[in-house]
């Protein structure tokens, strides 16, 4: 673990998760291996929280030139040219 403060957490597995644990990670390694899916799993967790946080955070109400997939479209489009233009200066330089 790249961390070098270390604390020891007694947890509980189902079973079958010890026993598949035990049979395909090598002692020594098992605590990297929590450490990092528990990593993993914490910051879909996170992300998760800011989703909900966020939701309702754009209306139409609010955007109504983006009301329609074709509007949709030619926004996106209109992006797109304005980075392909922007890119463009900036190879000439």
């Amino acid at each position: 673990m790249t961390n070098s403060k270390i604390q020891r957490v007694n947890i509980s597995l189902p079973k079958r998760v010890a026993d598949e644990l035990s049979a395909l990670v090598p002692p020594g390694k098992r605590s990297h291996l929590i450490a990092e899916a528990t990593k993993i799993e914490l910051q879909r967790i996170k992300m998760l929280k800011v989703l909900d946080r966020a939701a309702g955070a754009w209306s139409e109400a609010n955007h109504p030139e983006l009301k329609t997939i074709s509007n949709v479209r030619s926004w996106v489009s209109h992006l797109r040219r304005s980075d392909e233009k922007r890119l463009a200066k900036l190879k000439r330089r």
